[in-house]
């Protein structure tokens, strides 16, 4: 069976809860407004600039400016809706993605996306901030697509997607990237290069975007940089993985880089999480959701969460790397199935 095919019966149940808790979610915040709602309308000031005419970095907008045209649809809609198709979309984009990476995974049976569905209600790091992870979710759905159907446009294309948020999506693209050069497989990168500089052609690359990155500076995580991400990187060159397992890694580097106090990003673990889940290994997905809310409420300090990351990056390293184990286990698929990924 074709992976990048739901069945009808399992796709339109799973799209329609989808998407219904991203509207929900989305009404919640047009009910009870939070402080970071604000973040949202900064953030859509960029394509609703340049559809004026103006430069999208007029305002806090730090962005490539390919990025614009992918906020285009949030821009266009009434402003009245604009937030909360915002919000929808983010969270809806986020559930659907991960419930795709399960299915690649071989998790079939539709009582086990139900689950997932209800055992990620608690995350609430993306919508309470108005902050989006959507390249980084475009990025990883496309990844998996290329990788599976062995297009290596497509995975081309990822690696040009996941630039969309430079500051977690440029470390994706350093593990992803030397992944497939350790492994050989280099027509990706020879195609993520192209798109690259297609992508990047536009004149305010050079210009307005650069000024608006410099005034922007955030050193908070200089060290982990220096320390965490050559150490990722060299055991990624050691052990380079494939397919999910490459996904999972991809997304705890970046979060062990740059994790907090950019909360919102830990909506990310969720990739990892499906990774986990798909293996059966149930109470590393509930210990990895309590920990964030633990420290959100003050229970645990910051740094937990940091050193949670990174026991997760080096089991799904260890296991998925060293130990071979990247195939999900049977039991939590259909009788007959075979494993996917």
């Amino acid at each position: 069976m074709n992976p990048l095919r739901f069945s009808l019966r399992v796709q339109r149940p799973l799209a329609f809860i989808s998407l219904a808790l991203g509207l929900m979610a989305a009404c919640f915040v047009v009910l009870a407004p939070k402080p970071g709602m604000w973040e949202a309308a900064l953030i859509l000031s960029g394509p609703v600039r340049a559809l004026q005419g103006l430069s999208p970095y007029g305002n806090a907008f730090f962005y490539p400016p390919w990025v614009v045209g992918l906020f285009l649809p949030f821009a266009v809609v009434p402003e009245p809706v604009r937030i909360p198709f915002w919000y929808a979309a983010n969270y809806a984009a986020l559930l659907l993605v991960s419930l795709w990476l399960l299915r690649v995974d071989g998790v079939r049976r539709p009582w086990m996306h139900l689950g997932w569905l209800l055992l990620l209600a608690p995350i609430e790091w993306l919508v309470n901030t108005g902050q989006t992870i959507l390249p980084l979710v475009l990025g990883c759905l496309l990844y998996m697509a290329g990788e599976k159907t062995k297009r290596p446009w497509v995975t081309g294309l990822a690696f040009v997607v996941f630039t969309g948020k430079l500051q977690l999506g440029g470390l994706a693209v350093l593990v992803l990237g030397l992944s497939h050069l350790r492994r050989g497989d280099l027509r990706p990168l020879m195609y993520g290069a192209i798109f690259m500089v297609l992508a990047y052609a536009h004149p305010l690359t050079w210009t307005d975007w650069p000024r608006a990155l410099l005034s922007y500076t955030d050193n908070v995580f200089i060290i982990q940089r220096l320390v965490l991400l050559p150490v990722a990187l060299a055991l990624v060159w050691l052990r380079p993985p494939a397919g999910t397992t490459a996904v999972a890694l991809a997304c705890l580097t970046a979060l062990i880089t740059v994790p907090y106090p950019h909360r919102y990003d830990i909506a990310l673990l969720v990739f990892p999480l499906a990774w986990f889940l798909a293996r059966g290994n149930v109470a590393v997905v509930v210990v990895a959701l309590i920990v964030p809310e633990l420290m959100n409420h003050g229970l645990l300090p910051d740094a937990s969460v940091l050193i949670l990351l990174i026991e997760l990056w080096a089991l799904v390293w260890w296991l998925g790397c060293v130990k071979g184990r990247a195939e999900p286990v049977p039991v939590i698929q259909e009788q007959g199935a075979q494993p996917t990924a």
